[in-house]
């Protein structure tokens, strides 16, 4: 199964304390709330495990500003062997903040989940990937539509929604053995669901192709004054038998990852 672009969203960064190149950990004061530090050259190192891919290591970072949208964003780019999603999800779209959100513009296509058997493109048009006063459970954007394509003369309707909540709030969270203060924890899920207008005797019958579902769950945890400090994402479906149609990609898939920081060095 292709890794998304996530690609979704996916939507997301960040960080262990580290100074340059050393594996030595300093502790610092937390004076501002800057749950994802934007500022060109601030990067990010990751291991990511993968079920998919096995053990990689990600490199993300702020290459410019790009003027977009009426306003100024930071571009994020990554390493070409780059697997996490999270990874995905910051390098292909555009951030900037605003007050206390934390905002992205750009697009996921769902097709990346099928093998591009059928194009539905998610706009972000400034939709809040983090809040960094929000109060737990404070649903921090939210957005649904239905398309219908016509897949090898079989009309297909395709619905989405795709939910970003506040999940947790804790004053620490250790990742690969350091002791990370201030966190935010936010959920991203993508529920999907499709189904097939079937011609049978003169009559056109839906037929659930994907009950609805939640393909793509994708749980972040950020600290303050460091960034997105881990990722897992949980990516799953399960197909129904369409009668006389073979499915061009598997009829479910599983797949599971978790990034989790290994070195950064940020400035706000």
């Amino acid at each position: 199964m292709k890794k998304v672009i996530f690609s979704l969203f996916l939507f997301i960064g960040v960080l262990f304390i580290a100074s340059s190149c050393t594996d030595e950990i300093n502790d610092p004061i937390y004076n501002v709330e800057e749950f994802m530090p934007m500022s060109v050259d601030n990067f990010w190192v990751y291991d990511v495990n993968s079920s998919a891919n096995g053990m990689s290591r990600d490199s993300l970072f702020i290459s410019g500003i790009t003027n977009a949208n009426g306003f100024d964003y930071f571009d994020f780019d990554a390493s070409a062997a780059s697997t996490g999603l999270a990874t995905q999800l910051y390098a292909q779209n555009l951030h900037r903040k605003s007050a206390n959100e934390h905002l992205i513009y750009g697009s996921i296509n769902l097709g990346d989940f099928f093998d591009n058997f059928f194009d539905l493109n998610i706009a972000f048009d400034d939709v809040v990937l983090l809040d960094e006063t929000a109060a737990i459970g404070t649903v921090l954007g939210t957005q649904s539509e239905s398309i219908t394509e016509i897949i090898d003369g079989i009309p297909l309707t395709i619905s989405y929604s795709l939910n970003n909540t506040l999940k947790n709030i804790s004053s620490s969270l250790t990742v690969n053995s350091v002791t990370f203060d201030d966190i935010i924890e936010t959920e991203i899920a993508l529920n999907l669901k499709i189904t097939a207008q079937v011609t049978v005797g003169g009559i056109t019958l839906p037929i659930t192709v994907l009950s609805p579902q939640d393909v793509m769950v994708m749980k972040n945890s950020y600290a303050n004054e460091v960034g997105l400090i881990k990722s897992a994402t949980m990516i799953s479906y399960q197909l129904e038998p369409l009668p006389g149609v073979t499915y061009p990609f598997p009829s479910s898939g599983n797949e599971n990852s978790i990034q989790e920081i290994i070195r950064f060095d940020v400035n706000n």
